[in-house]
C-alpha cells in the first residue's frame, strides 16, 4: 500500500535508504521525525545517509524520515545547496502510528506469533513464529488487512498446500514468509518500494528463509505471469481494479486478495471476480476490511 503502489504515480518517484534502515533493529523504534520540502534535494541522501531512515521525492515534494529532530540541519542544507527548494515543515509521530496506529510489539494472531527483534516471544502450541522488523514498510502484522490475509493464507494452505507462491506488493514480506513457514517451497516477492524490498530482505534473513524467498524490486505489473500455485495480494483498491482486468493475473488458479474497504468497494470487487469467472471460496472481514480467497472456475 502507499509507496508500494505505482498506480498512483504519474510523476517521477525517487527513493533512498539511510544506513539506519539497512540492518535489523536491536531496539524498538520510538518517534519518527518527518521533514518535508518543496522541490528536489540532490545530495541530501549522502549528507544525511548515516542519520536518516529514508528519503523519497514524489509529486515535487521531498520527504526525509529521521529518529530525532532535523529541521535546523535540513534548512541549512537547503540554504547551502538547494536554493530553489523550500523547507515546508517538520512533524513527529510515534512509530506505532506509521501503519496501524498502535505500538509495535509481539502479537498473536491467525495462528502466528509475530515478534519484532526487540520483543521476542515464544509461540503458543500450534502457532508459527515470524520475526518481523517492519521498518517503514507495510506489513507489521497489526493492520486488520494483514490479519485477514494471514487467516486466509492459513486456510488456503490447509485446502491445498502450494509449492510456489507469488507475493505482489509484498511490503515487509510477511505473507511470503508465512507461506514458506507453513510449507510452501518457494516464494517470489515483488514490490516497487525500496523500503519494502529492504525490509523483506532483512526479514527473510531473520527467519532463515533467504534461500527460498526471491525478492524483486520492480513494478508488480511486470511480474504477473510468474509461475505460481497461489498469488498473494494485500493492496489497495486502485491496484485491485487494474489487476482484475489483467489476463495474466486472472490466469492464476488461486489468488488471495485483501485490502478492500469500504462496503461499496467490497461489492465492486465481488462483481469483478464473478465477471472474471472466479469463485470466492473463502471471505473474511475485520474492522471494515475485506479479504477473499478465489479460484478460477472450471
Amino acid at each position: 500500500m502507499g509507496m508500494s503502489d505505482p498506480s498512483r504515480r504519474a510523476a517521477p518517484f525517487i527513493e533512498h535508504l539511510g544506513s539506519r534502515a539497512l540492518a535489523p533493529r536491536a531496539r524498538a523504534y520510538e518517534t519518527l521525525h518527518i521533514c518535508v520540502a518543496r522541490g528536489a534535494l540532490p545530495g541530501a541522501e549522502s549528507r544525511f545517509a548515516d542519520r536518516m531512515l529514508a528519503l523519497w521525492f514524489e509529486d515535487g515534494v521531498t520527504t526525509l524520515v529521521f529518529e530525532s529532530p532535523h529541521e535546523t540541519a535540513v534548512r541549512a542544507f537547503i540554504q547551502d545547496t538547494c536554493p530553489g527548494a523550500e523547507f515546508l515543515w517538520e512533524g513527529k509521530m510515534p512509530y506505532g502510528n506509521w501503519e496501524a496506529g498502535a505500538p509495535v510489539r509481539a502479537t498473536h494472531l491467525a495462528g502466528f506469533a509475530i515478534c519484532p527483534p526487540w520483543d521476542m516471544c515464544e509461540p503458543q502450541p500450534c502457532e508459527t513464529r515470524i520475526i518481523m522488523d517492519a521498518g517503514l514498510a507495510f506489513g507489521s502484522g497489526l493492520h486488520p488487512a494483514t490479519h485477514i490475509s494471514l487467516a486466509l493464507l492459513r486456510a488456503a494452505m490447509v485446502r491445498a498446500r502450494p509449492r510456489r507462491v507469488l507475493d505482489l506488493g509484498c511490503g515487509t514480506g510477511i505473507l511470503s514468509m508465512a507461506a514458506l513457514l507453513l510449507g510452501a517451497e518457494r516464494a517470489t516477492a515483488v514490490d516497487y518500494s525500496l523500503l519494502a524490498v529492504n525490509a523483506a530482505s532483512i526479514n527473510a534473513h531473520l527467519n532463515g528463509l533467504q534461500d527460498r524467498m526471491r525478492i524483486i524490486h520492480a513494478d508488480l505489473f511486470a511480474h504477473l505471469a510468474h509461475e505460481a500455485d497461489l498469488v498473494l495480494c494485500n493492496m489497495n483498491f486502485p491496484l485491485f481494479d487494474r489487476l482484475l482486468s489483467d489476463p495474466d493475473f486472472l490466469a492464476h488458479q488461486r489468488i488471495l486478495l485483501c485490502g478492500v474497504n469500504p462496503e461499496t468497494m467490497h461489492r465492486q470487487v465481488c462483481a469483478k471476480l464473478t465477471d472474471a469467472g472466479r469463485e470466492i471460496t473463502a471471505m473474511q472481514t475485520r474492522h471494515g476490511w475485506y479479504g477473499y480467497l478465489t479460484e478460477r472456475k472450471p
